[in-house]
């Protein structure tokens, strides 16, 4: 029965990391995909991979900050609360064209 549970802890985790893994490069291909079309206005890729590390880098600075404020009172698991996020994102992702 032990042996049971732990193998289902042991998918979760598997599929968690899958999910960490593809939303770690999802993030790295906008980042490529910003700093192309950052780099067609800026001229100069140096300025635009500058603006792309600022602006992902105070986005994840704003986003822990409020998220360390708020999620602690929420009712919700956070790391379901992160799943929903990460699939709304890509939803909105899909969605955008060009």
């Amino acid at each position: 029965m032990i042996r049971n549970s732990q193998d289902r802890s042991g998918r979760w985790i598997g599929l968690l990391y899958i999910v960490f893994l593809l939303s770690g490069f999802s993030g790295l291909a906008y980042q490529v995909i910003w700093i192309r079309k950052f780099g067609l206005i800026f001229g100069v890729t140096a300025y635009a991979t500058s603006a792309v590390l600022a602006s992902f880098f105070a986005g994840l600075a704003l986003g822990s900050w409020l998220a360390g404020r708020r999620w602690s009172r929420l009712p919700i698991n956070p790391l379901r609360l992160y799943a929903l996020l990460e699939i709304g994102i890509g939803v909105y992702a899909l969605c955008i064209r060009r």
